[in-house]
């Protein structure tokens, strides 16, 4: 048995085409590599909401909705503190961070969108929460121009944990006992004379 002749072209450029088929299949693994983290981060994180979701459902939140909101924003700040001391090796912790951070969101979320929705008036409530989202969105890129060079500077790891210390400081400025949701009532439903 004999093998087919290979024309001239071909032998003179088999490197080039090898080369150019192989970086095309290294290309591909690394992307579909990281598409598998992604689902896998995504994954556990709107797994954590769904189950917090379910379970905020059934029971309710505390008597005082103001209460279930902080508390979730307590969690919210200890899965930030989480992902920043797991090191790169820690893996699974960063993905209890991220499953305990998507729990605590519909913990501090719900309850507040709540608080809203019984404070301002139905006319009123489309103009507040567009504010609220443009407001949000207008953040974000003060936050990387404050979050980019801090993290360049202190590192990224140290960055998550500072962002959820001061995430947990902060709540713990605002008692529980607060009458926060009266006092925005008043101000929200006092008419002009």
């Amino acid at each position: 048995m004999t093998a087919f002749p290979t024309p001239p072209e071909f032998q003179s450029k088999w490197k080039t085409r090898f080369f150019t088929i192989w970086s095309g299949q290294a290309l591909s693994l690394v992307g579909s590599a990281l598409v598998q983290f992604a689902l896998v981060w995504w994954l556990t994180i709107k797994t954590g909401s769904a189950i917090a979701g379910v379970i905020l459902s059934a029971w309710g939140g505390f008597k005082r909705r103001i209460v279930t909101s902080l508390s979730g924003v307590i969690g919210v700040g200890l899965g930030v503190v989480l992902f920043g001391l797991a090191s790169a090796d820690l893996f699974f912790l960063l993905l209890i961070a991220g499953f305990l951070q998507g729990c605590a969101l519909v913990f501090a979320n719900g309850p507040l969108q709540a608080i809203f929705q019984s404070a301002i008036a139905p006319d009123m409530q489309g103009r507040v929460f567009s504010l609220i989202g443009v407001g949000a969105a207008a953040m974000m890129p003060l936050s990387l121009l404050i979050a980019g060079p801090v993290a360049d500077w202190l590192g990224v790891r140290f960055w998550y944990t500072l962002g959820g210390a001061i995430c947990i400081l902060v709540r713990s400025f605002v008692p529980y006992r607060s009458n926060l949701p009266e006092v925005a009532q008043r101000v929200l439903t006092h008419k002009k004379r």
